[in-house]
């Protein structure tokens, strides 16, 4: 309370020796429950909170939480819910067990209306548009093919989720690409909504999800990690791992097969459910509100969706390819209507949608291609771009970008100091030859006989380069001594082709003077 009576009722004033002081009315200082009572009347609550927790903790712990976060869905598929976390496990390598290669990050995908889990994704891409597209991908994916590649059968009624929803909610991480969302919204159907940032809670469905799923699994793995990690005294839990990611992918995938059929205790069960023998399941709530509200699903393939959840960007066709990311490619579009061609009077930009892990390959999207699309390829056979990530692109012309920055002295040096060599062969060139050349000839009679001295020039400079083996092999040195005589000997040949050809040139003009 002291800055309230410094601004309001304490006021400056000169002691008895004319020092500054203060002075302080003591019938104006509140007590404070006079004080407690004045914030209470005319300030509430929660502009008070607000005040002391800011804005973020007021949406989080302070506002009224009324109604839910599903907002006002009809059935299955009229929202889905899509975040990631990091795993609370530490992983072995497939390729090498002796190997820990760290925490994976799980991506789920949850249905706001059944909280079915409806997508999934582990791998190792951290939280980005890479793990969100792998899981929207699998959201199509018919979850019985899907399993089976982990070794788990089952049947299509365990696990009946392969449709786009109509809203697919996220924070304003994964989702904020612009020029995906816009392929969602334009060729999928779907709407992107993104949520404020810090309102984790507007997540809710898909935020608990993280927190039941991993309570099935987390007695059956080991390297699982523990709230105390990092504490002095704790366990290291990651030397503890033994699962690869396919095993704690198959893992989680029976965890996610165990919430769909577990009882939601939070949700209010309809009676029509009650009377039919259902328990209230997410797989419950997904068959009921697929045959009392939404209705039939929207289906498409998994390659219209990963074609539209892809990274676009833009490439430009030019004389010497489509230029994407500092390389070349081609299309059989481009080849039979002559796109290089023409691009020598003008280039032109082209839309195109690529795999950032891989820019081998890209595709290019255009209305009038069939099915909208076609595959470009790296034109150089031996570019190195197959298998090579975008990142990794990017990082290396950065990494050249920054060698070229950090020589560009040393090479400023050398270009000045060839420069410096180069005019000197020039001067001594001029001073030579204008110490021999005759000022009286014409220019005509300089070069008349251009043809004849080249002629000559040619036989002398064969002579000198032609190759003498002057040793028997059997009579060649061990040591570097041969090698030595043998350069001597090469000197003094080229010295006596050099007489040799200057004699000619001598006789020749003389020969011209008694004529």
């Amino acid at each position: 309370m002291e800055h309230i009576i410094d601004d309001y009722i304490a006021e400056d004033s000169v002691d008895a020796m004319g020092r500054p002081d203060v002075s302080i009315d003591s019938s104006l200082v509140p007590t404070l429950r006079q004080f407690d009572h004045f914030v209470r009347t005319f300030y509430s609550y929660p502009r008070r909170y607000r005040g002391v927790h800011g804005e973020r903790a007021w949406n989080l712990q302070g506002r009224p939480t009324l109604g839910d976060a599903k907002g006002d869905v009809q059935g299955p598929g009229d929202r889905y819910y899509i975040d990631a976390t990091v795993a609370n496990v530490y992983l072995r390598s497939q390729l090498d067990r002796t190997r820990i290669v760290g925490r994976p990050v799980i991506y789920l995908v949850v249905d706001a209306y059944s909280d079915m889990i409806v997508g999934i994704y582990v791998g190792f891409e951290g939280p980005s548009w890479i793990g969100a597209m792998m899981a929207l991908v699998n959201v199509v994916t018919p979850k019985v093919e899907f399993c089976r590649q982990f070794g788990i059968d089952i049947s299509s009624d365990e696990w009946p989720c392969h449709h786009l929803g109509h809203v697919l909610q996220g924070d304003s991480g994964e989702l904020k690409y612009k020029l995906v969302g816009e392929n969602i919204e334009r060729c999928l159907g779907m709407e992107i909504d993104n949520t404020p940032v810090g309102r984790p809670d507007l997540q809710a469905p898909v935020e608990r999800r993280f927190g039941t799923v991993p309570a099935t699994f987390r007695e059956f793995t080991p390297g699982y990690v523990e709230p105390d990690f990092g504490e002095r005294g704790a366990k290291d839990y990651r030397v503890d791992a033994r699962l690869t990611l396919r095993e704690f992918t198959a893992i989680l995938l029976y965890a996610v097969l165990d919430h769909n059929y577990r009882p939601v205790e939070s949700k209010p069960i309809p009676p029509e459910m009650i009377t039919a023998g259902m328990i209230g399941s997410p797989l419950d709530f997904w068959e009921y509100g697929i045959a009392n509200g939404s209705g039939e699903l929207t289906l498409a393939s998994i390659d219209e969706v990963a074609l539209n959840v892809l990274c676009t960007g833009r490439a430009q066709v030019t004389r010497k390819g489509i230029r994407f990311e500092g390389e070349h490619y081609t299309c059989t579009t481009a080849d039979r209507e002559d796109w290089f061609a023409e691009a020598r009077r003008c280039s032109w930009p082209v839309l195109v949608s690529y795999d950032p892990r891989d820019l081998g390959t890209f595709y290019l999207r255009d209305p009038k291609l069939q099915g909208g699309y076609e595959i470009c390829h790296v034109i150089n056979p031996n570019s190195d771009r197959v298998g090579t990530s975008l990142v990794e692109v990017r990082e290396l012309n950065r990494e050249r970008k920054a060698t070229l920055a950090a020589t560009a002295h040393d090479r400023l040096r050398r270009r000045i100091k060839h420069r410096r060599a180069v005019a000197a062969i020039e001067r001594q060139a001029k001073a030579k030859t204008e110490a021999v050349l005759d000022p009286k000839l014409s220019k005509n009679e300089q070069v008349s006989s251009i043809k004849n001295n080249r002629a000559e020039e040619k036989n002398a400079q064969r002579e000198r380069e032609s190759f003498l083996f002057r040793l028997d092999p059997s009579q060649r040195p061990d040591d570097e001594s041969g090698l030595t005589d043998a350069t001597e000997a090469m000197t003094r040949f080229e010295q006596d082709a050099l007489a040799t050809l200057q004699d000619h040139h001598d006789r020749r003009n003389r020969q011209g003077q008694d004529d």
